[in-house]
């Protein structure tokens, strides 16, 4: 029982296979490895004062299948992601108190389902690189998408960009090799004369 822990160290639950365990939502910090291997997870819901997840965090979860993330303002994550390698039916929930989506954060995963609700304000960095999962669905809130956020992201079919955006970093749709259709509304004033984001679409 962890009660109403904030704080999961590295490898706090490292390759605990055997036990039942329910992560609590006031979870503020959760450190590299830190519930490696343990296959007792099928669920987990991150309230939205999470800060902090580390590189590989739920590596191996292999009967995770179901996320519902929540957190205002996580930092960015390392460059291999925290839910590889969890279950091949995951599930994967943006909920209503989630308004930024971390760098790297769905590197090495393709769920079964996506959504993102429309309090995502920002997306950051490689945040969809190599996706090809469900179609994502930009939403109506959106301000900022930062650079190469859906490189090579082939599960991509449409963009419509809203007049809520107003940043889009280079390369950010690099390589979305089924972008059909983009819809654009939005001023973009951050934009460098030389930048572009749609090559190789």
């Amino acid at each position: 029982d962890l009660g109403d822990a904030k704080v999961l160290s590295d490898r706090a639950l490292y390759d605990l296979s055997d036990a039942t365990i329910e992560l609590p939502e006031t979870l503020e910090h959760i450190g590299d490895l830190a519930l490696y291997n343990c296959g007792c997870i099928e669920k987990v819901s991150f309230g939205k004062g999470l800060a902090h997840l580390g590189t590989d965090s739920f590596y191996h979860c292999v009967n995770l299948n179901v996320v519902d993330f929540g957190a205002e303002d996580c930092d960015d994550l390392g460059t291999t992601g925290a839910f590889r390698d969890t279950a091949d039916d995951l599930r994967f929930r943006f909920t209503d108190t989630c308004t930024y989506i971390p760098s790297n954060l769905l590197v090495g995963v393709d769920p079964s389902e996506l959504v993102i609700s429309d309090t995502v304000k920002r997306i950051g960095k490689h945040a969809f690189k190599d996706y090809s999962g469900p179609n994502v669905l930009l939403p109506n809130g959106l301000e900022s998408i930062a650079e190469e956020a859906f490189l090579d992201c082939t599960s991509l079919h449409a963009v419509s960009m809203t007049q809520s955006l107003v940043f889009v970093g280079r390369g950010a749709f690099d390589g979305c090799s089924s972008l059909e259709e983009i819809r654009y509304s939005a001023t973009l004033s951050d934009l460098q004369p030389s930048d572009t984001f749609f090559r190789n679409t």
